[in-house]
C-alpha cells in the first residue's frame, strides 16, 4: 500500500503542472464516484419501511420530515380524516435520499424552513419553488387518518419525491435517472389496486417537464397528480420567505406609497411573441409612469413590493413562479389574454407561443393551468386582450384603470393571497387546505 501510495506522488512529482492538474482532477473526481456510489448503495440495500405496520408512527418511519411542530391547521386535520389512507411503503430511496442530496448542497434547509430577507440574495429560487412536494408531504403526514391495510383505503398514498431527487441534476423528465423511476413504478405495480381506489402521486414541477411515467398518470381518472400544471391536481410553487408567511406578513404597501407602476423581468425567446411586442413598447414608452426592469432569473421581490403592476406575459410553460410571487408580494399581475378550444375552459393567459405542439387556438385554459380557488381569477389580476399587446397598446390600457378598480383588486389579493403560500407554522388555512378540498371531492363526491 505504502510503495503504492509512494508510485502516485512520483507520478505527480514528475509531471507538468498542468498534467498535475488533471491528474489530480481524475482522482478526485474517481473520490467522488465512489463516495457518492457507497452513498446510493447504502439506500438502495436497505429494507423497505412497512409503514402498514407503523402507520401510526409515522415520526419513526419519516425522522427526517416528519413535523415537530404544528404545520396544518384542526381543520386540515378535520378534512384528511373524512378517508382512510394508505401510505404506501417504499425505500427511503425514493424519498429521504433525494431531500438529504438536495439539503446537502448548501446546508440549509429552506424548505421546510422559512428564510429571513438578507438571505433573500443567497437563495436560489428556482431551486426552492419546484419543491413544494416536500412540503406538501409533510403536511399529508400530519392530517391524513392512515390505516394499516391497502384494502381498507380510500386512498394510496406514494411518498415519492421525484422533483426533489432530479432537481439538481436532471429536472427537466428525470432523464439522468431512468433506472430510478423505472424501479420506483416497479415497486408501486406490485401493490394490488382495488376497485376505484384512487392514488395520490406527488411532482410539484411544470406537467410537461415531469418523466413520462408521471405524464401518463393522469391517463388514469384514479390517479390525482400534484403538479404546478397544467392539467391534474394544480397548485402553487413553492416561497418560503419569512415575511411572507401569514402569521410574520404585513399589510400591502398603500397604493400612494408605490413608487414603481410597472414591473416587467421578461425573459426574452424568439417564439415568445407577446413578450417581444411588451419589450418593444416599453423601450420606446416616453410617459411619466415608473417602469422597472430586469433580466430573466433576476426577478426582485422587493422591486415587486413596491409595484402597482407585474407583467405575466407567457412564457414556455403555462406554469409562471413569477404570477404567484406577485399575489404574494401584493402586486397585480398583467396577464395576456385569448380565446381557446380547449374543453373545460374558454380563456387562457398562455397563447401567442410558437413552441412544442400547442396551436395558438389551442393554449391550455386558465381552470387547467392555476389551482382551483372560490374566486374567480380575474378578481385579482388585470386580463390585457391580445389584440392590445399586438398593436402595442399595453401602457396605454393599464394608464386608463381607473384608481378606484386597481384599489379594489388590491385589497382582494391582500384578502385572498393565503390561498398561495404554505403556511410553515400552521396558524390560518393555505394552498395546502385547497389541496385537502380537493381531495375530498376526488375522493367522496
Amino acid at each position: 500500500m505504502e510503495s503504492h501510495r509512494n508510485s502516485i506522488y512520483e507520478i505527480i512529482a514528475r509531471a507538468s503542472i498542468l498534467k498535475r492538474i488533471l491528474i489530480l482532477g481524475c482522482f478526485f473526481f474517481f473520490f467522488l464516484m465512489q463516495h457518492n456510489i457507497s452513498y446510493h448503495v447504502k439506500y438502495l440495500d436497505q429494507p423497505q419501511v412497512s409503514t402498514g405496520k407503523h402507520f401510526n408512527e409515522l415520526d419513526k418511519v419519516f425522522p427526517w420530515l416528519y413535523p415537530r411542530k404544528n404545520v396544518v391547521t384542526a381543520t386540515d386535520i378535520e378534512i384528511g380524516h373524512k378517508w382512510k389512507t394508505y401510505l404506501m411503503p417504499l425505500s427511503p430511496e425514493f424519498n429521504e435520499f433525494g431531500f438529504l442530496v438536495f439539503r446537502s448542497k448548501s446546508n440549509k434547509n429552506f424548505i421546510t424552513n422559512y428564510f429571513d430577507e438578507d438571505e433573500a440574495k443567497s437563495v436560489k429560487f428556482q431551486e426552492i419553488d419546484h419543491e413544494a412536494e416536500v412540503v406538501i408531504f409533510q403536511k399529508l403526514l400530519a392530517s391524513l387518518n392512515f390505516v394499516g391495510e391497502i384494502d381498507d383505503a380510500d386512498l394510496v398514498l406514494i411518498p415519492a419525491l421525484p422533483v426533489t431527487y432530479t432537481n439538481l441534476r436532471c429536472r427537466n423528465r428525470g432523464t439522468c435517472v431512468r433506472r430510478w423511476f423505472f424501479d420506483l413504478f416497479q415497486t408501486i405495480n406490485s401493490f394490488p389496486r382495488k376497485k376505484n381506489q384512487k392514488f395520490l402521486f406527488l411532482a410539484t414541477q411544470d406537467y410537461t417537464e415531469n418523466h413520462h411515467y408521471y405524464r401518463s398518470l393522469t391517463d388514469n381518472p384514479l390517479n390525482i397528480l400534484v403538479n404546478l400544471g397544467p392539467t391534474g391536481l394544480v397548485v402553487p410553487s413553492l416561497n418560503t420567505m419569512k415575511k411572507l408567511q401569514p402569521q410574520f406578513r404585513e399589510d400591502c404597501v398603500p397604493l400612494e406609497y408605490r413608487s414603481v407602476f410597472l414591473y416587467s423581468n421578461q425573459g426574452l425567446r424568439d417564439w415568445l411573441h407577446d413578450r417581444h411586442n411588451i419589450a418593444k413598447e416599453l423601450d420606446s414608452y416616453t410617459g411619466e409612469n415608473t417602469i422597472s426592469r430586469s433580466g430573466f432569473n433576476q426577478t426582485n421581490l422587493f422591486e415587486m413590493e413596491k409595484s402597482i403592476f407585474t407583467i405575466c406575459a407567457p412564457g414556455d410553460l403555462p406554469f409562471q413562479k413569477r404570477f404567484f410571487d406577485a399575489i404574494l408580494m401584493c402586486s397585480i399581475p398583467v396577464v395576456i389574454r385569448r380565446e381557446t378550444k380547449r374543453p373545460g375552459g374558454s380563456k387562457a393567459y398562455w397563447s401567442n407561443v410558437e413552441f412544442g405542439q400547442f396551436e395558438k387556438d389551442d393554449s391550455f385554459s386558465v381552470e387547467e393551468s392555476y389551482p382551483k380557488v372560490d374566486f374567480p381569477y380575474d378578481d385579482i389580476v388585470v386580463e390585457v386582450r391580445g389584440d392590445v399587446i399586438d398593436k402595442g397598446g399595453l401602457m396605454n390600457f393599464l394608464e386608463s384603470i381607473p384608481t378606484e378598480e386597481i384599489e379594489r383588486k388590491l385589497e382582494r389579493i391582500s384578502d385572498v393571497r393565503n390561498n398561495f403560500v404554505y403556511d410553515l407554522d400552521g396558524t390560518t388555512a393555505d394552498a395546502f387546505s385547497n389541496i385537502l378540498k380537493q381531495l375530498e371531492k376526488e375522493i367522496l363526491m
